[in-house]
């Protein structure tokens, strides 16, 4: 052997036979606080990053509206981006101010709605008086119990009006901020992506950019199929409340679109909140019950039908990612970040399915799995 050889022999000997235990354990205490640093970030960041990543999202969707315009149309790539940017912009203030007034009149008068909502379902509470009934003894019991010297203090909270006005200045700022970074993605991305992939050099330009557009093209038609399937789902909702007489059917319809980019949870919301309404409007607790019933039955057509027909499994994402991935970005972007959950999921394994160091990441988000999932095949 050589004196080099022998060396290193002398030094692993006089290794502590703990040393790798110890360099484990503090690499994964690294990945944790990484982990939990990034969470944070993105938390503290909200007001940036969730609009940043909607505009993202929107900007894989319309891309290739840009580029037709571009190359059928001749359209210059700033015109072309003005006009989507325009219709979007179009579609969400329109669509705005057309709910305002029935979802703030339902707001206002919620405390009636829930009184009313009370009294008409008071015959199904009939089987659990007695434990109302108990309840109210232990509460007496405790009444008795307490002090009466001491003063109650109530805390003052915010009114309904000024709650609504700081959303509203809230959403308005998000929504300015993601139409600026959708008009600049439209407009200068590409020319950006070639900035990027010339950082690479010309052996692998060509390679990175035409993986960029495959990515693309795929997010592009799953995010435009899925949120079409969405729209035809509320559309089909909304028909159904008209037709059952329900009032303001066009924002339960424009609820069950929104509502539909969440999984399962959505649906139980929305058939929940379409139920309420029918049992306020509809004197017959048997004739409410059909607005969740037209609700669930529109909602298991579409996932069972319209659906696998138009999604595939290229894009499939596990049920299981996909709910902890739905509390997961809850609990830091809240409604947003539930609702922009399973295409930011699915977005994110096609990315990581067009890296070779990543293909496992894809392959565990989704690959191969024979439970239910989410998920767009582009041969379909």
């Amino acid at each position: 052997m050589s004196d080099n050889q022998l060396d290193q022999i002398s030094i692993l000997k006089k290794t502590p036979p703990h040393l790798p235990r110890l360099t484990i354990l503090a690499e994964i205490s690294l990945i944790i606080l990484a982990v939990i640093a990034i969470l944070g970030a993105a938390m503290f960041a909200r007001p940036i990053l969730f609009p940043m990543t909607l505009a993202v999202l929107m900007a894989l969707a319309t891309k290739p509206v840009a580029r037709k315009l571009c190359e059928n149309l001749k359209f210059h790539p700033i015109v072309a981006s003005v006009l989507i940017v325009l219709f979007i912009m179009g579609i969400g203030i329109g669509g705005m101010f057309a709910l305002s007034g029935p979802a703030g009149k339902w707001i206002s008068e919620a405390p009636q709605k829930f009184q009313e909502v009370e009294r008409k379902i008071r015959p199904v509470k009939e089987s659990v008086e007695e434990i109302t009934e108990a309840t109210g003894h232990i509460e007496k019991m405790t009444e008795a119990a307490r002090d009466p010297s001491k003063v109650k203090v109530e805390v003052a909270r915010p009114t309904l009006t000024s709650t609504v006005l700081s959303m509203t200045a809230e959403v308005g700022l998000e929504f300015l901020i993601a139409i600026s970074c959708l008009f600049l993605l439209l407009a200068f991305g590409d020319d950006f992506m070639d900035r990027i992939a010339d950082l690479k050099g010309n052996k692998t330009k060509n390679a990175l950019i035409e993986m960029v557009k495959s990515a693309e093209e795929m997010i592009s038609l799953y995010l435009f199929r899925f949120t079409l399937i969405n729209c035809v789902l509320g559309l089909v909702i909304g028909l159904g409340m008209w037709a059952l007489g329900m009032p303001n059917p066009a924002l339960w319809g424009v609820m069950a679109a929104c509502l539909n980019f969440v999984p399962y949870l959505g649906l139980i919301a929305g058939s929940s909140i379409v139920f309420f309404v029918a049992i306020v409007e509809f004197d017959s607790l048997l004739k409410a019950t059909i607005a969740p019933a037209i609700y669930i039955i529109a909602n298991a057509i579409e996932a069972n039908a319209v659906t696998p027909s138009l999604l595939g499994k290229a894009l499939s994402v596990h049920v299981i990612v996909l709910f902890f991935g739905i509390l997961l970005l809850g609990w830091l972007w809240g409604i947003g970040g539930v609702l922009i959950a399973v295409p930011l999921i699915a977005t994110f394994r096609v990315m990581c399915s067009h890296f070779e160091p990543l293909k496992p990441v894809a392959q565990f988000l989704g690959g191969g799995s024979k439970e239910p999932s989410v998920g767009f095949d582009k041969k379909s």
